[in-house]
């Protein structure tokens, strides 16, 4: 019973940290590509007519160049040569799978990874978020900014990451390949 308040109490805290004001600006930047840019990469990818290309996903150049022109707040406070993006799958395979690294997170709920797995008619959005005593949050978001939380966990590497996302997708480790730009 102690174990459901303290999680409960976790749920809530994390909660209102996010509608809490907070101005700071690094702040705002990291949860602004983590939480709202990339959710807006995925629409963008879904609504792509014929080709499907997943460089609205995993073209890091293409997201700079674009804040660095229409969002200078957000590019100048975000730790850009901290995040890193990995492909797996091919660009004609029917599932593929983008992994971010994001800059170490510094306040909740700031995410350490995320992850979208694109399946034909599918697509899901998973973050690694900082949570508190220690914890951190595995979650899915989608573009309507619905957050869904799947559960608490201790810090990991980004290989256990990628193998409970895999666990939670019922999808075997597909192989990473480079992004073409």
């Amino acid at each position: 019973m102690k174990r459901y308040h303290i999680l409960l109490l976790l749920i809530l805290a994390s909660v209102l940290n996010v509608f809490a004001k907070d101005d700071d600006p690094r702040n705002q930047a990291y949860y602004q590509i983590e939480y709202r840019w990339i959710p807006l990469m995925v629409q963008a990818y879904q609504e792509q007519e014929q080709t499907k290309e997943l460089y609205p996903l995993n073209d890091l150049k293409m997201w700079n160049t674009y804040m660095q022109t229409h969002y200078p707040d957000i590019h100048e406070y975000f730790a850009w040569d901290s995040l890193q993006v990995y492909t797996y799958g091919q660009q004609s395979d029917s599932l593929n799978m983008i992994i971010y690294v994001f800059p170490e997170p510094f306040k909740v709920p700031l995410a350490a990874y995320g992850a979208v797995i694109i399946r034909p008619n599918a697509i899901t959005y998973y973050t690694f978020e900082k949570s508190y005593d220690g914890y951190y949050v595995l979650g899915t978001m989608d573009t309507q900014w619905t957050h869904t939380n799947l559960g608490f966990y201790l810090p990991m590497p980004i290989d256990e990451f990628i193998g409970i996302v895999c666990e939670k997708e019922n999808i075997p480790l597909i192989k990473q390949y480079p992004p073409e730009y």
